[in-house]
């Protein structure tokens, strides 16, 4: 079963295999080597449980019926709570849930296991597993039903249990302090995982919701200002967050007077270019212009610096589409206050809009006569994982759905506002559909570290340019229209 959960969680989370959105791979001997430690310290300390109340409630007694009892017990409450922890929190719902159903196969169950078929296997072999065990042990015990009785050894089991129990409770403390990729791939799994948690309860003396275990610890476990992503008030000589020492303000450069903007026009187009950097324009790899339809807009419009709040695209995204830091419920959006002037709305995003609440915040969907995404087309997703915030969905499907939906052949004497949102320059910066052009060859997700980095500047720099190119083909299809 540990064999499954381990196939489980790097299939949906990448811990040994990495992929979009995964920056903590576990991608070298010593972190594989200390996760599989601890990761076999937990699961020793759950079977020792086990087997323990397995023999009391049989009253000491050692026999096969004693392991059968402890195999059922044990495979059974670790096959439940994977399939509870991996379905119900939209992994296999991923390839099997009913909506997807609907949304693919129109109501095919073929069509629906199609897009799930590693998911159902994985699940399947587990299964097979655990059918396969149960038979075996089943007929085991029928040949040799023989009993012997032996007492428990309270003080042999309860020097072996906190021997196991307080290196356990080591390890938790020593490896998110020491080995942080290890310790986020620890936390995918679910012994380590719900231990900590429970440990964290114990812990976190200030009530801030962090305590002195798991992956992110709290530093300071008596005071409630500082635990990690707390707010850094700049120049208070606090270190409220725990990275990066105190806040310094810098002075934000003067801006450079904007030209003047010609009347709104009819049509209004919005294209967010994710993980972009600001220095593009101009920008040249071996004397190769990187954006040079982004330039080409550059010339025709405004150009000025302007700086996020976050880094964070879920709550950039709110503030660029409601004009306000703090998104509250209910505040009108520029997707909702077009609507109401007339406009026709079309979002045609390569990522989940859903995924931190984006759609509902700005009335996304709502407010959308057209609305695609990557949970629309999730079937064409560029990588394998099913986990909401790692779709990512090439660009060219967009442009195919904005064709189909605002081609030349549609009405467009109504004022149209479109939302486009490319993601291929998102992190790890390639996917199977971007051409090497301003680079022989990307670089791998398991060799993106410090060493290569001019290496993995180049791949991201490529990965803009692709992205540039599908806004060219945007453009010319809108002058088309």
């Amino acid at each position: 079963m540990s064999i499954v959960e381990l196939m489980l969680a790097d299939r949906k989370f990448g811990i040994f295999s990495g992929g979009f959105g995964v920056s903590r791979k576990l991608d070298t001997g010593l972190e594989i080597l200390i996760f599989f430690a601890a990761y076999a310290l937990s699961q020793l300390m759950v079977v020792i449980l086990v087997w323990w109340f397995v023999r009391s409630a049989r009253g000491g007694v050692i026999g096969w019926g004693v392991v059968w009892q402890f195999l059922l017990l044990f495979g059974g409450i670790f096959f439940v709570s994977l399939l509870l922890n991996y379905q119900l929190h939209s992994y296999f719902s991923d390839a099997v849930s009913f909506a997807l159903i609907k949304q693919l196969g129109g109501g095919s169950i073929l069509d629906a296991l199609k897009f799930g078929f590693v998911e159902i296997l994985i699940g399947l072999f587990a299964l097979v597993v655990f059918a396969s065990l149960y038979v075996f042990f089943r007929r085991l015990i029928r040949s040799r039903a023989v009993y012997e009785a032996e007492p428990v050894s309270h003080r042999r089991f309860s020097v072996v249990f906190f021997v196991v129990f307080f290196g356990f409770l080591a390890a938790s403390w020593v490896v998110p302090r020491i080995y942080g990729d290890s310790s986020f791939g620890l936390m995918r799994v679910l012994v380590w995982k719900n231990a900590n948690w429970l440990l964290n309860e114990a812990t976190d003396f200030d009530q801030d919701g962090y305590g002195s275990f798991s992956a992110q610890f709290d530093p300071s476990p008596f005071n409630a200002s500082v635990h990690p992503l707390a707010l850094d008030i700049p120049g208070n000589g606090v270190d409220e967050d725990g990275f990066g020492g105190d806040l310094q303000l810098v002075e934000i450069p003067q801006l450079p007077p904007t030209i003047k903007a010609s009347p709104l026009a009819k049509h209004l187009v919005i294209v967010v270019m994710e993980s972009t950097r600001g220095d593009v324009i101009g920008k040249k790899i071996g004397g190769r212009v990187v954006a040079p339809n982004l330039e080409a807009l550059a010339r025709q419009g405004s150009v000025y610096p302007a700086y996020s709040h976050i880094g964070f695209t879920v709550e950039s995204l709110k503030s660029i589409f409601s004009g306000s830091i703090v998104n509250l419920p209910g505040m009108p959006s520029l997707f909702s206050e077009l609507r109401d002037g007339g406009y026709r709305v079309g979002v045609f995003s390569a990522q989940s809009e859903d995924f931190g609440g984006i759609a509902t915040a700005v009335h996304m969907r709502s407010s959308g006569d057209v609305f695609v995404d990557a949970e629309t087309l999730k079937e064409n997703r560029a990588f394998g994982f099913a986990a909401q915030g790692s779709l990512r969905i090439d660009e060219h499907f967009l442009l195919e759905e904005f064709r189909t939906n605002f081609g030349a052949s549609k009405d467009w004497s109504r004022p149209n506002f479109l939302y486009f949102n490319f993601q291929s320059p998102h992190f790890p910066y390639h996917h199977e559909s971007i051409p090497p052009v301003l680079l022989d060859k990307p670089i791998p997700r398991a060799q993106i570290n410090e060493s290569n980095k001019e290496w993995v500047a180049q791949t991201y720099w490529n990965s803009v340019s692709y992205s540039d190119r599908w806004l060219g083909v945007l453009i010319l299809s809108l002058i088309h229209i």
